[in-house]
């Protein structure tokens, strides 16, 4: 089970080149289910897309970081607790599958 965070980020900021970094990193060397998409805004690498993502979240200023789409305190204990819990959550789907080989055929029965 895979984990988008969204790191709101700035070439301007300070702090997005210190802690900032160290909170990306440190996230995706614990845990490599997590997908992290750097958002770039106000700078010369800001996209359309990253800017309405980064509004669409709320702008809290960068560096800020976004667990799917939920804000989170720029706190690194608080984000990776986020992160952690999603990953051990349950699944909501449930898959059965069964499959006979007979000679060159195969069945494969799906049960969702």
């Amino acid at each position: 089970k895979n984990v988008l965070v969204f790191e709101a980020t700035s070439q301007a900021c300070s702090y997005c080149g210190s802690w900032g970094v160290e909170y990306s990193n440190n996230l995706t060397s614990q845990y490599p289910q997590v997908e992290l998409i750097s958002l770039h805004g106000n700078d010369g690498f800001q996209s359309t897309l990253a800017r309405n993502l980064i509004l669409n979240l709320g702008n809290y200023g960068t560096p800020h970081f976004y667990v799917g789409s939920e804000s989170m305190d720029n706190n690194y204990t608080v984000i990776s607790s986020k992160v952690n819990t999603l990953i051990n959550e349950p699944s909501d789907v449930a898959l059965l599958m069964q499959y006979a080989i007979r000679g060159l055929d195969m069945n494969i029965d799906v049960q969702i």
